[in-house]
């Protein structure tokens, strides 16, 4: 058996990359999101079955030749549904010998390979951080989900920005650009049709959280209230890395960012960096360099018996970047 297939199982889609053992990457294939939290997760395996076996005969490599297959999905923030997935994967399209995840595990590992010190922080429609001490003890804080917590990601960012809007109205916040923008987005044409929209449709997460770039627009036109907006999102999410630190006992160790939030301007991120480091010094903030399916491929071949040196990590980043897995 000559190869692994590392598996991101996301909201929006799910991706497969398929390596040789020395980790040179040979192929990739995607289908439909497989949440198991939205989707349930008969639908879930559907989705991984599909990315998995498209991934395959995109590179000719047959199942019987993959060693390992590490699976990190959307939605396992339960134990009791990570547990129950990790007994019924045995049963799915797959290979024997798979590992179960949470995303943001895979995201991690994308960074430290749970082998060094760092944290992770994902900030999408939802937000989470995860870190590890580099030996073997991982925390993670927030995720879940946007009635409990969620700050930080673009769902917190865009109900704020609605908060924000009835509050101008009222008096209470100054005028802001805020109002014309998210109107002009949703289609209607002053505060009561604003109002009449969000109580007679079906407001998701994803409506809400597809807001957040307006937020990030006004901000950096200067609007004083899309600012204030930001910098308390940033300054949330901020303090969710500084707990994860606290909780590590580190010091000193790199910060990794990645989600929609923070390609949606420097405003945000700059917020979120100075909240870090003023209480943290020594710790760097930048961005996840790769997709985190190359966390799940560097943990399948962990979960192979496969040693990643250095030379497996040149292989696996410069292959990485031919199929196109790198961070533009």
């Amino acid at each position: 058996m000559s190869y692994v297939v590392g598996i991101d199982g996301g909201g929006t889609k799910t991706l497969a990359v398929v390596a040789k053992v020395d980790g040179e990457i040979v192929g990739v294939g995607t289908a439909g999101p497989s949440n198991v939290s939205t989707l349930g997760i008969a639908k879930a395996r559907s989705a991984v079955e599909s990315a998995f076996f498209n991934a395959l005969r995109s590179c000719g490599v047959f199942r019987r030749d993959v060693a390992a297959v590490c699976l990190g999905l959307a939605g396992l923030d339960s134990p009791r549904v990570l547990r129950r997935v990790r007994g019924t994967v045995r049963y799915w399209r797959l290979v024997r010998n798979v590992r179960v995840e949470q995303d943001s595990t895979i995201a991690l590992a994308t960074a430290t390979r749970l082998e060094a010190p760092g944290i992770v922080v994902i900030a999408g429609t939802g937000s989470v951080v995860m870190g590890t001490d580099g030996k073997g003890r991982i925390v993670k804080v927030g995720g879940w989900g946007y009635i409990l917590n969620d700050e930080g990601s673009a769902f917190y960012i865009g109900l704020e920005a609605l908060r924000a809007i009835s509050k101008s109205f009222d008096g209470r916040l100054p005028r802001t650009r805020l109002f014309r923008y998210i109107t002009s987005e949703l289609g209607v044409r002053d505060f009561y049709g604003l109002l009449e929209k969000i109580y007679t449709m079906e407001f998701s997460p994803m409506i809400i959280g597809g807001l957040a770039p307006l937020v990030s627009r006004a901000a950096n036109e200067g609007d004083r209230v899309a600012i204030t907006i930001l910098r308390g999102a940033a300054t949330e999410l901020a303090s969710m890395v500084i707990t994860a630190l606290r909780r590590l006992r580190l010091r000193e160790a790199p910060v990794y960012y990645t989600g929609g939030v923070f390609t949606a301007g420097e405003v945000f991120l700059r917020f979120f960096r100075s909240a870090i480091q003023r209480a943290y010094p020594s710790v760097t903030v930048e961005e996840l360099k790769y997709q985190p399916a190359i966390g799940a491929l560097y943990l399948a071949l962990r979960q192979a018996g496969i040693e990643i040196t250095e030379e497996v990590m040149k292989k696996v980043e410069e292959s990485a970047t031919k199929f196109k897995l790198k961070v533009q």
